[in-house]
C-alpha cells in the first residue's frame, strides 16, 4: 500500500509554460518534502504539458493531471478531488514559495488544532523573480493575525497570498464545497469566507510566498474582480447570517455603481438609462 503524503500541493495551470517550472521547482525544494505535487493542466495549448512531463519524469512526487479547459476553480477542484493527504496547499502557476513555506504551515496547524486553515506573509516579484514590493509595503492591508467572515465581506480578500498562500485541512475544504466554478473572479475569497464561517483563517507571520506581478495586470483584471466580488456577495446573501446578508446587499449596490461608472468611461456600455438602471438595480431584491 502506498503511504499517504503529509501534504498535497495543487498547482492549476493554463498556458503557463513560461513560469510553471519556477512554481514546480519551488515546491520540490521545500524543506518539508513529504508531499505530492498535483499539477493540473487545464487544457493548455502551449508547451505546458511538455514542461510538466519533463519534471514528472525526474520526480515521482509529481502527479500530472490533464483535463479540458474549464477554468481556474474547476482546475483547483480537480486537484482537490484526487489529493491524498490530510492537508492541502494551493499554488498558482506563476507564483513561487520560499523553502520553509510548507514546514512552517504544517507546524502551525499542528500547534493550533482549532485552526482549519492558515496563510503566510507575502512579497511581490517581477518576471525575473526580483522583489518589487516587500512585505512592509503591503503589511497595512494584509497584516492581520486572523481573518474572519465579516472582514472578508466588508473589505474583500485580506488573506495574504490567497490562492498561493493558504494551507487547509482537506476535509474542511471538501465540506465547504470547494471553489465555486460559477464565479468569474474572487473564487478564492468565496471559499475562504465559507471556511471562516467554521473558524477564522490564521496568519503564519513569516514571508514565505512570492506573488508574481506583470505590468498592467491589476488594471486589466479590475473590472473582472468587481464582477466576481458582486457574485461573491450574492453567495453571502444566500448563506451568511443576517448581519452579513445586510452588509452584502449594501456593498453590492455600491460595487454595481462603481462597475457601471468604469464601464461607461471605457466605452463598454452605451449611455442608455435603461441599461444603467438594470445594472445598478440588479441586486436590489435580495438584501
Amino acid at each position: 500500500m502506498t503511504v499517504r503524503p503529509r501534504v498535497s500541493v495543487v498547482v492549476p495551470v493554463f498556458n503557463g509554460a513560461a513560469h510553471v517550472s519556477d512554481a514546480i521547482e519551488s515546491v520540490l525544494a521545500q524543506t518539508a518534502g513529504d508531499l505530492e505535487l498535483i499539477v493540473v493542466d487545464d487544457g493548455s495549448t502551449d508547451d505546458t504539458a511538455a514542461v510538466i512531463a519533463g519534471h514528472a519524469d525526474r520526480d515521482l512526487r509529481i502527479v500530472p493531471l490533464a483535463r479540458p479547459h474549464r477554468g481556474l476553480s474547476a482546475a483547483r477542484n480537480a486537484g482537490l478531488a484526487v489529493a491524498r493527504a490530510d492537508l492541502v496547499a494551493f499554488l498558482d502557476a506563476d507564483d513561487v514559495w520560499l523553502p520553509r513555506k510548507l514546514e512552517a504551515q504544517i507546524a502551525w496547524l499542528t500547534a493550533h488544532p482549532g485552526c482549519e486553515a492558515c496563510f503566510t506573509h507575502t512579497e511581490e516579484i517581477d518576471d525575473a523573480l526580483r522583489v518589487i514590493t516587500p512585505w512592509g509595503d503591503i503589511e497595512e492591508r494584509y497584516g492581520r493575525a486572523s481573518v474572519g467572515p465579516r472582514v472578508l465581506v466588508e473589505h474583500g480578500n485580506l488573506v495574504a497570498g490567497s490562492g498561493s498562500g493558504v494551507m487547509a485541512i482537506a476535509a474542511g475544504l471538501r465540506e465547504a464545497g470547494g471553489f465555486d466554478e460559477r464565479l468569474v473572479a474572487c473564487e478564492d475569497l468565496d471559499l475562504w469566507y465559507r471556511l471562516a464561517l467554521r473558524a477564522p483563517l490564521r496568519a503564519v507571520p513569516e514571508v514565505l510566498v512570492q506573488i508574481r506581478r506583470s505590468p498592467g495586470q491589476m488594471q486589466s483584471d479590475f473590472n473582472r474582480v468587481l464582477q466576481g466580488r458582486i457574485q461573491f456577495l450574492d453567495n453571502v446573501k444566500r448563506r451568511g447570517d443576517e448581519s452579513h446578508r445586510e452588509l452584502a446587499g449594501r456593498l453590492q449596490r455600491e460595487l454595481r455603481v462603481q462597475l457601471l461608472r468604469r464601464s461607461l468611461r471605457r466605452g463598454q456600455l452605451r449611455r442608455s438609462g435603461a441599461q444603467a438602471f438594470a445594472l445598478v438595480s440588479a441586486g436590489r431584491g435580495g438584501v
